[in-house]
């Protein structure tokens, strides 16, 4: 794969639902900070750290998976990518939910056929596409959503009226540090274990190749992920009197302000950028559902199940798919289905992606250290204690150290 090719699909397995029709709408409903600590500056900084990572494994592996079991052995290792599977689901789950919503607006499909219609068009496109052809097709698209939003997201900073950025630079201020601490610990660490960006990552030609992609991915990330911030904030000065509750349809924010925000010559032409929009989402989900069928595929060979039928892989991609859409009915807003993922597995799977580096780590040390973390992850979240991802992240190093300086 050619550099920027790889570069630009890493951005666009972000620049998707998630970012644009999650931290809109949850910007929209409350503030730009800390929520664009998780996303994009969080995320931004993990892209880099997942190319120091991954890098010595180009050209061996396939997936973030198969790296876990090769470093852990099949029982720690296969553990995290059930763990992972979890995770890659809620997220891909997100990123359907945001389709079919952006889909709705265009009004072209009867709504009792707007899902089946969806479903059948990624299913089609899974088969006769595959991970390759996704990853082409993410960059050419962000050639058109990255300068979209960034004409969108200055017609908007225009438009905003002053008290706006005011009233956001005041609350700033008034954020705790914990809380903030603990929004960019999870876009940092809480996102590494991605098989999404770790297929993408994983296909470069070279080492070399794979750390400057996700270099210049994460410069490139942390600027055009910010345009969404800035709609939030048109949209909750501009849309406040609208006859709708911005918290209960933060999903459909995007959808009118890429309507409202056009440029007069434009007019008429919102459906166009609606379409592109549900294009890089697409993009998105349907790498997720690909990697995650060939995990399963990957692990169901490893543990000798019988795979070596025709059609076993669609198979698999039918039923990640399946899942996939039973899971988006969970959830009120892609924002939340999102933070789901990462806070349902985020800490384990962080703390032994942070171990891979260290040869000398026992797999079992390894595999004990991810359940201090998660078991002090969910005490944490039960006792409403702050910062619970920092501190569970914390609690499985520590527990780390000390079983290898006992051993």
């Amino acid at each position: 794969m050619l550099l920027v090719s790889i570069a630009l699909s890493l951005v666009a397995n972000w620049v998707a639902s998630e970012n644009i029709t999650g931290l809109t709408g949850e910007v929209a409903c409350g503030h730009a900070f800390p929520a664009i600590l998780l996303d994009p500056l969080g995320a931004s900084v993990c892209l880099m750290v997942l190319g120091i990572l991954l890098s010595p494994f180009v050209g061996t592996f396939e997936t973030m998976s198969d790296v876990m079991i090769h470093r852990f052995g099949p029982v720690v290792g296969g553990l995290a990518s059930a763990l992972s599977l979890t995770g890659s689901m809620l997220w891909a789950g997100a990123q359907y939910k945001a389709i079919l919503s952006l889909a709705a607006s265009l009004n072209l499909f009867p709504s009792e056929f707007l899902e089946a219609s969806v479903a059948l068009g990624l299913l089609l496109w899974f088969v006769a596409g595959g991970l390759m052809a996704d990853i082409w097709l993410d960059a050419l698209s962000m050639l058109i959503v990255a300068p979209t939003m960034i004409l969108l997201a200055y017609v908007a900073v225009n438009e905003t009226p002053h008290a706006a950025w005011e009233a956001e630079q005041v609350h700033v201020w008034s954020v705790a540090p914990s809380l903030a601490a603990n929004k960019f610990a999870v876009g940092l660490f809480g996102n590494l274990f991605t098989e999404e960006l770790a297929g993408r990552i994983l296909s470069a030609r070279s080492p070399g190749q794979a750390k400057v992609a996700c270099i210049i991915a994460a410069l490139l990330f942390g600027s055009i992920g910010l345009s969404p911030a800035v709609l939030g904030i048109w949209a909750k000065s501009m849309l406040k009197h609208a006859e709708m509750d911005l918290c209960e349809s933060q999903d459909e924010i995007i959808g009118m302000t890429v309507k409202q925000l056009l440029p007069g010559q434009f007019h008429g032409r919102d459906h166009l950028l609606v379409a592109i929009l549900i294009l890089e989402s697409l993009n998105t989900v349907d790498t997720s559902i690909l990697m995650c069928a060939k995990v399963m595929t990957n692990q169901a060979q490893r543990f000798r199940f019988t795979l070596q039928i025709p059609g076993a892989d669609t198979a698999s991609i039918v039923l990640a798919l399946g899942i996939v859409i039973g899971v988006s009915r969970f959830g009120e807003n892609v924002w939340e289905l999102a933070e789901w993922a990462t806070a349902a597995v985020g800490v384990p799977l962080a703390l032994l992606c942070l171990l891979i580096p260290f040869q000398a780590t026992d797999r079992w040390t390894a595999g004990l250290s991810a359940f201090v973390a998660q078991g002090g992850f969910l005490l944490l979240i039960s006792q409403n204690v702050e910062m619970p991802f920092v501190w569970a992240l914390l609690m499985g190093m520590i527990s780390y150290g000390i079983i290898r300086m006992k051993s």
